[in-house]
């Protein structure tokens, strides 16, 4: 698989990842390779396995919903959100419509569904 990612600018680790996975000239998936949490062992050898690439990314202007739009009709977009919220912790499904932070701490992935508007999904 070979996608193309656009990542929403802000101070976060996402565009690091990014940039490693184009470096790296991919990942392994995680049914290879699953987080099993503190003081396991790296196994290097997933370097080298990729069942998925990129060939880059591209940063949209923080708060442009225009360019994010634009950006989720392209491709999958990774989003930086203020999570730590009681409203968004409660949240069950369909458009999330609570307040908005600025203190940016989780991320998530906006797509398109055929037909409809963008949505978000956890990472």
């Amino acid at each position: 698989m070979n996608t193309h990612m656009i990542a929403l600018s802000f101070t976060g680790l996402m565009p690091y990842v990014f940039q490693y996975a184009v470096n790296n000239r991919g990942l392994d998936s995680e049914g290879d390779y699953q987080y099993t949490g503190l003081g396991s062992q790296c196994w290097a050898a997933a370097e080298s396995r990729h069942v998925a690439t990129i060939d880059g990314y591209k940063n949209v202007t923080v708060n442009s919903e225009a360019q994010l739009v634009a950006a989720v009709q392209l491709g999958p977009v990774a989003v930086a959100i203020e999570a730590d919220q009681s409203a968004f912790q409660s949240y069950k499904s369909g458009v999330f419509d609570g307040p908005c932070g600025t203190s940016v701490d989780h991320g998530v992935h906006a797509s398109l569904q055929p037909n409809s508007s963008p949505i978000l999904a956890q990472f």
